[in-house]
């Protein structure tokens, strides 16, 4: 029987992970064999760690850009838990497909759909492309819009340009999930002070 390939995703803040190990809990209360992996891009620390809950657990494995998941699993697994998702390459997520459909596993991945400058992930382009359901988890902004969007701060000041990967706490990177009227308002308020009044108007990224 082909398992289940499952993507939840949302914006930074949006108790992703606290849903993941809450989910990998409950699996294993119905007595399933549970597998946890994380990517190496995430250096954080080794455990994944939800802010909702204090929630925590140590992955089972960390996933570098060169291995191959398929091979790294063991088919005794019911279900494979995967965080920060959105790290992983088109080839990975493929090799997590295969692990549904070749050794039957449901696997359930949590990620970012974009990163802060609204482009999205190569390894989310490919799980919406393939994955059988899509959940999309989110919180309302403080102006009561819906987070969609991960602004990113350098030294306070909010970036558009850059590397699109930059692990929050290093180089004085923070970030903060807004809806896209507060993310456009920050970028106009940015863009006025370098060379004057520019708008982006709502229908330019609706």
């Amino acid at each position: 029987m082909y398992g289940r390939l499952i993507y939840v995703y949302g914006a930074m803040g949006s108790a992703k992970t606290a849903e993941l190990l809450i989910e990998m809990y409950q699996h294993e209360h119905e007595n399933q064999k549970v597998c946890l992996i994380k990517p190496l891009r995430d250096d954080r620390n080794v455990e994944v760690t939800s802010r909702a809950g204090n929630l925590s657990r140590p992955a089972d494995y960390i996933i570098a850009p060169t291995d191959n998941i398929f091979d790294m699993i063991d088919e005794s697994v019911d279900s494979l838990f995967v965080d920060e998702v959105q790290f992983f390459s088109p080839e990975q997520i493929d090799q997590l497909r295969r692990l549904t459909i070749e050794k039957g596993m449901n696997v359930l991945t949590y990620g970012l759909r974009a990163d802060f400058s609204t482009k999205a992930f190569p390894g989310s382009i490919r799980l919406f492309e393939i994955a059988d359901e899509l959940r999309e988890k989110y919180y309302r902004c403080s102006c009561g819009g819906k987070k969609t969007y991960n602004a990113r701060f350098k030294d306070g000041v909010i970036e558009t340009e850059g590397e699109q990967v930059a692990i929050e706490g290093k180089g004085n990177y923070t970030y903060k999930s807004l809806c896209p009227e507060c993310y456009y308002r920050l970028v106009n308020e940015k863009l006025e002070k370098q060379s004057g009044p520019i708008r982006i108007r709502k229908k330019d990224y609706q």
